[in-house]
C-alpha cells in the first residue's frame, strides 16, 4: 500500500461517521415530514367534518325556527355596507318615515333639530330603507373585468344583468388576477370606474373649472352608444348608493338636481360656469336699452370646432332683449345650456340611476345632501381634520 492510498483511507475513515451522521438525520427528517403530513390531512379532515356537522346543524336549527315563526338576521357572503339583507325588524323601524311627512313637518323638524342632525335622521332612515330591500336569496352578480378596459368591460357586464338583478352583491375578479372579492375588490372597482367614465378619451364629461366637479359634456351626443354608456353610468352611480359604496367622481349640482327633480335656474349657472354666469348678472344689473348690445333671444352653442345658433323661443331670432325681458332671456339661456342642450344624456342617467333606488326614498334629500351620499365629502376642513374629523375620501384641500 502506498503512502497516497494510506492518506486516501485514512481520510475515509475519518469522514464516514459524519457522512453517516448525515445520512441518518436526512431519514429522520424524511420521517418526520411524512408523519407531519400525515397529521396535517388527519386535521384538515377532522376541521372539515366539524365544518360540515357545524353548517349541518345550522341549517337544522334555521329550519325548526323557521317552523316555530322565529326570523333571524341573515348576512350576504360578500362583506358591503349595505348588502346585508334583513329579515326581521330594524333599529329604524320606530323612527318617522321621511318619505310620509309633509312640508309643514319638515319645517318643523329643521327648526327643531340642527342641520347636522336632521341631515344624520335622513341617512339612518335611507339606510333602513335600502337593507330592507336587500333580499337574502338574491342571486350573486359575478363581473370580471380587464383593469386595462374596465370601462367597456364593465359596460358590457352591466348591459347583461337588469337593474332587478344588480340589486344582489356584486362579485367582482380582475382579469390574469388572484384574489377574493370580500368587498374590497368591489370598493376598488368602483373607485376605478368612477375615475374612468370621466376621462376626457370617452367625451362623456367635461371638467368645470377649479370645481373639481364634471358636466355632462354636450358633444358626446357626437359618440356612438353615448347614450347607453349615460344609462350605465346611472347604474353605476344608483349601485354604488344602493350598496353604500362611495365614487370618486363629483358631478355638477345641476345633475343632481335633474335626478331629484329639482327646478334648475339662472344661480346654478354659477356653480358651473362662473364667467358665464357673470356675463348674465351683467346683463340682469345694467341698462342694456341703453347699452347698444342688441341681443336677440338666441345663443351660440360651440361643438367640435363648429358654432351654431339655438333659437331660445319662437321668434326669438328678431326679438331684441330689453329691460323688460332680461330676465326671461336670462332663465332662458341658463335653460338651454344647463339642461336642454344635455337632456337626452340627463335622462338616460337618471333612468339608470332609477333602475336599481327607489325614486321616493331620495324625495326629501336636496342635491347637495345626495352628493354627500354618493360621494362623500369634496372638500377637507383642516380645523375638524385636526380636531378628529371623520370625513372621507376623496378630498380636495382648502
Amino acid at each position: 500500500m502506498t503512502a497516497s492510498n494510506s492518506e486516501e483511507n485514512y481520510g475515509w475513515m475519518i469522514s464516514f461517521p459524519f457522512i453517516l451522521m448525515a445520512s441518518t438525520a436526512g431519514c429522520a427528517w424524511f420521517r418526520r415530514r411524512r408523519i407531519n403530513r400525515r397529521l396535517r390531512h388527519v386535521e384538515e379532515r377532522h376541521i372539515q367534518q366539524a365544518v360540515s356537522i357545524s353548517i349541518q346543524n345550522q341549517r337544522l336549527e334555521t329550519m325548526a325556527d323557521q317552523g316555530a315563526g322565529i326570523r333571524h338576521h341573515t348576512t350576504s357572503p360578500h362583506i358591503v355596507p349595505r348588502a346585508a339583507p334583513v329579515d326581521g325588524k330594524l333599529e329604524g323601524d320606530s323612527m318617522i318615515d321621511l318619505a310620509e311627512i309633509s312640508i309643514e313637518d319638515e319645517t318643523s323638524l329643521k327648526q327643531k333639530y340642527t342641520e347636522e342632525s336632521y341631515f344624520q335622521m335622513k341617512l339612518t332612515w335611507l339606510e333602513c330603507q335600502l337593507r330592507k330591500l336587500h333580499r337574502s336569496d338574491a342571486k350573486v352578480c359575478k363581473m370580471e373585468v380587464d383593469r386595462n378596459d374596465i370601462f367597456h368591460d364593465s359596460f358590457r357586464a352591466f348591459s347583461k344583468l337588469s337593474g332587478e338583478q344588480l340589486r344582489g352583491p356584486l362579485e367582482l375578479k380582475f382579469k390574469r388576477e388572484d384574489g377574493r372579492d370580500d368587498g374590497g375588490l368591489t370598493r376598488h372597482w368602483f373607485m376605478l370606474i368612477s375615475r374612468e367614465v370621466v376621462n376626457p378619451e370617452y367625451a362623456l364629461f367635461i371638467p368645470m373649472g377649479k370645481n373639481h366637479a364634471f358636466q355632462v359634456n354636450s358633444a358626446s351626443k357626437h359618440q356612438p352608444h353615448h347614450l347607453e354608456y349615460f344609462r350605465f353610468i346611472g347604474r353605476v352611480w344608483g349601485k354604488a348608493l344602493f350598496d353604500g359604496f362611495l365614487i370618486e367622481s363629483h358631478l355638477a349640482s345641476t345633475i343632481y338636481k335633474y335626478l331629484l327633480d329639482r327646478k334648475i335656474g339662472p344661480n346654478d349657472m354659477m356653480t358651473v360656469d362662473n364667467v358665464y354666469f357673470t356675463s348674465l348678472q351683467w346683463i340682469l344689473d345694467n341698462d342694456v336699452d341703453e347699452s347698444g348690445m342688441e341681443l336677440n333671444f338666441v345663443v351660440d352653442e360651440e361643438e367640435l370646432g363648429t358654432v351654431r345658433q339655438v333659437v331660445l323661443k319662437e321668434g326669438g331670432e328678431t326679438e331684441l332683449v330689453t329691460n323688460e325681458n332680461k330676465e326671461e332671456y336670462v332663465r332662458l339661456v341658463c335653460e338651454e345650456r344647463l339642461v336642454k342642450c344635455i337632456q337626452p344624456q340627463l335622462d338616460a342617467l337618471k333612468e339608470g340611476f332609477y333602475e336599481i333606488v327607489p325614486r321616493d326614498v331620495l324625495s326629501k334629500f336636496s342635491e347637495t345632501e345626495l352628493e354627500l351620499v354618493l360621494c362623500g365629502l369634496p372638500v377637507i376642513d383642516i380645523e375638524d381634520w385636526q380636531g378628529g374629523g371623520g370625513e372621507r375620501w376623496p378630498f380636495v384641500l382648502k
